[in-house]
């Protein structure tokens, strides 16, 4: 009975997709298919969960969406979405979150007027991010929090590489999404009685978000909410140029192997890195660990050095610097680099964040010690 109710509830999803979400439409159409067979072949019981998994992540989904995409720019907002635990007009129940060092938070939403975001991670839309913290960085008569679903290590990468100064939370056991809005990404708005007073999509204009918070705030005007939609805006991730030989490199964000964001900026001592992927060959490894860890032993003081793993494998990396007895700092992840294209790779750059060497191919020993002396020598 479950999973026949389970099937007819993707049937009913797959009516509520528009016809220009095609690739949704026919997402929905295949996985009813895959739930039919099994069921036909398995019975019942086997597939349960997978199917229960399926219809929690296309309700979402499909929810959030096509209330947005019946929506044009400038279009008012219904103040509740389809996604709600709690409506326009409920008193907002207190929550009990995790902040980014894993301390339970009891926030409550009295005394002060409250926006709160909940999105997958920071990286989604970074400049309607950076909107709303430039429009509330300086009132101190409201509360703006993110509740991110994203792992906190991620998380942390994220804030320090877009230069974020924002209060981050995290649900403990779905406590926001089954209180306030299972959607993503979905804003609240609570008055300073802790009344709610708009729960629903993310996407909101940004002047007539402003003019009602004034409202708000005073308690002149009109106090129920008129936010103008405003679609998310495409942003196309450019490829950074490949920096040459001789032009300075920027700022990179990492993660050490606890998982915490290192930003290396490149300056005061000279840099030597490794760059290496989880599927570089054991051949190379071989080969470049020892050099590394010897460059280590005799100018460790002199010069900052790195081996990083590109693909973020922790556990993983850690393995590979306990085969080769390794003892040099590491990191891992990464966006795409602007100094090197080709993996593996080994850099050097100097004391004042200029690229001095560059090869994908097992490098010169003797000519590596004699150009690292000149780069630390000055």
């Amino acid at each position: 009975m479950e999973i026949y109710f389970l099937s007819g509830r993707l049937e009913h999803i797959q009516k509520r997709i528009l016809n220009n979400d095609e690739k949704t439409r026919l997402l929905l159409c295949f996985c009813k298919k895959i739930i039919d067979s099994h069921i036909e072949r398995d019975g019942l019981v086997k597939v349960k969960y997978l199917l229960l998994v399926i219809v929690f992540v296309f309700t979402v989904c499909s929810s959030n969406n096509a209330v947005c995409a019946e929506l044009k720019d400038g279009d008012l907002i219904p103040t509740t979405g389809e996604t709600v635990g709690v409506h326009a007009g409920d008193t907002a129940p207190d929550l009990t979150l995790f902040d980014l060092n894993g301390n339970l938070k009891n926030i409550s939403f009295k005394n002060s007027p409250a926006i709160l975001i909940s999105l997958y991670r920071l990286n989604g839309d970074s400049n309607k991010i950076q909107q709303l913290v430039d429009l509330y960085a300086k009132r101190k008569d409201i509360k703006l929090l993110f509740v991110v679903r994203d792992e906190a290590e991620y998380v942390k990468v994220s804030l320090m590489k877009h230069d974020f100064d924002i209060p981050v939370y995290f649900e403990r056991k779905k406590e926001f999404s089954t209180k306030y809005n299972i959607g993503v990404p979905t804003m609240v708005i609570i008055d300073k009685k802790g009344i709610v007073r708009y729960n629903n999509t993310f996407w909101v204009d940004a002047n007539s978000m402003d003019s009602f918070i004034e409202n708000l705030i005073s308690g002149k005007g009109n106090q129920t909410p008129r936010l103008l939609y405003s679609a998310p805006k495409e942003v196309k991730k450019e490829v950074p140029r490949l920096i040459n030989l001789g032009e300075n490199v920027p700022v990179d964000v990492f993660r050490d192997l606890e998982g915490a964001p290192v930003k290396l900026d490149y300056k005061g001592k000279p840099t030597v890195i490794f760059y290496w992927m989880s599927f570089t060959n054991d051949k190379f490894l071989n080969q470049m660990m020892p050099v590394m860890q010897s460059l280590y032993e005799e100018n460790g003081k002199k010069a900052n050095f790195y081996t990083i793993n590109g693909s973020g494998e922790r556990r993983f990396t850690m393995s590979i610097l306990d085969r080769y007895y390794s003892s040099f700092p590491t990191l891992v992840g990464g966006d795409v680099l602007q100094y090197s294209r080709v993996f593996p790779a080994f850099i050097i750059i100097d004391s004042d964040g200029v690229l001095r060497y560059r090869t994908s191919t097992f490098p010169n020993v003797e000519e590596l010690n004699t150009l690292l002396t000149e780069i630390i020598d000055g």
